[in-house]
């Protein structure tokens, strides 16, 4: 439908065969999201993602011609279990059999994640923006605008559609709509590189996860204004 090049279809659909980033937790708390929930759903779109990744990206194989990347269940298995299934099932036993020492290192724990997150983000916008402008350079240079462009109308989408299939009388709107457009991006470059194609794909890889931090901020800003009853 939107006539893209080859590197950025396989971009875009090696992001919607990865569900379930590991920080879109801590984007749905700063949208003003659940904890629970949005660790719940963390966990189960994890866990999905061995099965549904292999599969999407099999569909995607039959509907484009040009895409042709595949995965094994047991790779992407893998790569779920050593990032996240593994850290939460060790919280969990700690929770369990050693709940004080769990309680006493909480809060020491919160503030380093709370720094390495916004390191991440800093260090992601350093190495990354260079990344986002090559679509701006490539040799068809108004291909590669439009592309931007429809990469910001796919986020807008997405916060949208996640929003909307919120309950209206909580505050799960806020982390459906981040966890439909947070992709997983780690998974996504996994699997890039098992086909050789990282090289291709990691300007549209860069550019939609920079994309979607911009433009979920104001939505993270506005959505914590609602839950406090001023939206404007």
């Amino acid at each position: 439908m939107f006539n893209l090049p080859p590197e950025v279809m396989i971009g875009l659909a090696l992001l919607a065969a990865s569900p379930g980033a590991p920080l879109s937790t801590k984007r749905s708390q700063m949208a003003g999201g659940s904890l629970g929930y949005a660790a719940s759903l963390q966990l189960t779109l994890a866990i999905l993602a061995v099965f549904l990744t292999p599969l999407t990206l099999a569909i995607f194989a039959i509907l484009f011609t040009d895409i042709s990347q595949k995965v094994a269940i047991l790779e992407v298995a893998r790569q779920v279990i050593m990032v996240q299934i593994l850290p939460v099932s060790l919280g969990l036993l700690m929770q369990k059999f050693a709940p004080t020492f769990a309680q006493n290192i909480a809060q020491p724990l919160t503030f380093i994640a709370d720094g390495l997150f916004l390191g991440l983000v800093i260090l992601a916008c350093i190495l990354g923006l260079p990344l986002f402008f090559k679509l701006w350079v490539l040799p068809l240079e108004a291909i590669a605008k439009r592309c931007c462009k429809q990469f910001a109308i796919m986020v807008v989408a997405s916060l949208g559609i996640g929003h909307a299939l919120g309950r209206l009388d909580d505050d799960s709107r806020s982390t459906l709509a981040i966890f439909c457009v947070a992709r997983n991006f780690g998974l996504a470059l996994f699997i890039a590189i098992l086909n050789h194609v990282e090289q291709q794909v990691m300007p549209t890889l860069v550019a939609y996860l920079i994309l979607g931090a911009f433009v979920g901020v104001p939505y993270s800003i506005w959505n914590k204004r609602r839950l406090a009853g001023n939206p404007l």
